[in-house]
């Protein structure tokens, strides 16, 4: 069963004309073990932080288990979410900056078919005051929820193990706080 198929992945850095990645086509197999080597500065870094999304590619797709994770739909939805928002069940993993400076976002659901929440997914989202995140979800990354100044009401699935350093940094406001069992680690560095 293939598990990754990425094809014409093209990674450019702002303000620079030629791409860190250009033209990537690859599949890789479930169980299939591979290795990414080369030269200082060729991009291995840069194609390893695309495949979870760290960094959105400039073209090409993701697909991951069946699944586009590099559709834009949720960041394009992102300039329309207001008010009470629900992530649509099926998604999988949400992008970083996926709902940075929703301003008029309230409340968000994440659904228990979410396995990543990439690191600032929901920075600056300064109206945000309740969160519920599913069970699936195993770490909540550091600056997950950056600069969140109205958040009050958090709560986390049980299957979360790890909270990121700062994931709640500058949220203020955070007052109802339910943590589960399942939280091994809660990283302060």
């Amino acid at each position: 069963m293939e598990t990754y198929s990425i094809k014409n992945l093209t990674f450019t850095y702002p303000k620079q004309s030629i791409p860190a990645l250009d033209n990537i086509s690859l599949s890789i197999n479930q169980g299939e073990f591979i290795t990414i080597c080369g030269k200082s500065g060729c991009g291995k870094s840069t194609f390893l932080r695309s495949l979870n999304l760290l960094e959105t590619p400039t073209e090409g797709s993701i697909i991951f288990e069946g699944t586009d994770i590099t559709d834009k739909k949720v960041k394009a939805e992102k300039e329309e979410v207001s008010g009470s928002y629900a992530v649509k069940d099926g998604t999988i993993m949400i992008a970083r900056f996926a709902f940075e400076e929703c301003e008029s976002l309230t409340d968000i659901t994440i659904p228990d078919s979410v396995t990543t929440i990439n690191l600032q997914a929901f920075q600056n989202c300064k109206n945000l005051y309740s969160v519920k995140i599913g069970n699936s979800v195993e770490e909540i990354p550091e600056l997950a929820f950056n600069r969140c100044e109205s958040l009050s009401k958090l709560t986390i699935g049980n299957g979360v193990k790890i909270i990121g350093y700062d994931a709640f940094y500058h949220c203020d406001s955070l007052t109802s706080v339910v943590i589960p069992d399942s939280v091994t680690m809660i990283d302060v560095k």
